[in-house]
């Protein structure tokens, strides 16, 4: 499982790369009617969508490997009688799946180009449907906040076990 995380945070960084590289060369310009392959750059590249689908599996995956190791470790007995090869193939699948329907579903529906410039996430069918997209923003929000605290939670520990391993040098 720990090589499906490794997997989507390579997807979202080459994503990422190539997203902000096509923008240097002027690739996302949409004079007149893109056509299908216009709409699916703005909507895949452009739009982040790839990243972002790439960035919500990692996170998922994360939760999902944390979960079957405490079910491992602290329900070691439970984990061995009723654990199941297609368990496995479930928390591989899942966050797959959870950055497909988070973001990859939706940003399809409401992506439109107009005047050669693609909107993203923009055109939402309803009003109760557009409330969803601030769920959405609070969502990523709160899921930078807690990547931002884990690094640094990090980066304090490993500072702390530097200066520590130093102490026990000089002493």
């Amino acid at each position: 499982m720990a090589y499906t995380h490794t997997t989507l945070e390579l997807v979202a960084c080459l994503m990422l790369t190539v997203r902000f590289s096509m923008d240097l060369a002027g690739v996302f310009q949409y004079p007149g009617n893109p056509g299908p392959a216009g709409m699916a750059l703005c909507v895949l590249i452009e739009g982040a969508t790839l990243v972002t689908l790439g960035l919500n599996g990692a996170t998922a995956s994360v939760v999902v490997h944390t979960l079957d190791r405490y079910w491992k470790i602290v329900h070691a007995t439970q984990h061995r009688m009723y654990y199941r090869r297609w368990m496995l193939y479930l928390g591989v699948f899942l966050p797959w799946l959870n950055g497909l329907a988070v973001h990859l579903l939706p940003a399809i529906g409401t992506t439109r180009i107009v005047n050669g410039v693609c909107l993203s996430t923009v055109f939402w069918p309803s009003l109760s449907m557009s409330q969803v997209r601030s769920l959405h923003i609070a969502e990523l929000t709160t899921r930078h906040i807690l990547r931002v605290t884990r690094d640094l939670r990090v980066m304090i520990i490993a500072h702390h076990l530097h200066t520590c391993s130093l102490t026990a040098f000089i002493d």
